[in-house]
């Protein structure tokens, strides 16, 4: 994904209350109970809701920038070298 293409756009997730996922995109999506019925409640709550819809545009542009492939990797390769070079100098 290239990080230019990333849009503003506000996202709509299912999932149980509590779980795991529930948790992670919990910060950047609307997270609704997975039913046609959730998912019509959440699309009718964020058509209310511009402010809402800005901030998780926001809040999910920064965290698929975080994951992009290409910056996830690059870090893991810093750190990686960051590794090398400490048990090299031991």
């Amino acid at each position: 994904m290239a990080t230019k293409k990333v849009l503003r756009s506000p996202v709509l997730a299912t999932a149980h209350a509590g779980t795991q996922v529930a948790e992670v995109v919990g910060t950047c999506c609307k997270v609704v109970v997975p039913s046609d019925e959730g998912l019509v409640q959440g699309l009718l709550e964020l058509l209310r809701r511009p402010q809402e819809r800005k901030m998780l545009g926001v809040a999910a542009r920064k965290v698929a920038i975080e994951l992009d492939k290409s910056i996830v990797l690059g870090r893991f390769e810093s750190q990686l070298l960051a590794c090398l070079l400490s048990s090299q100098s031991q």
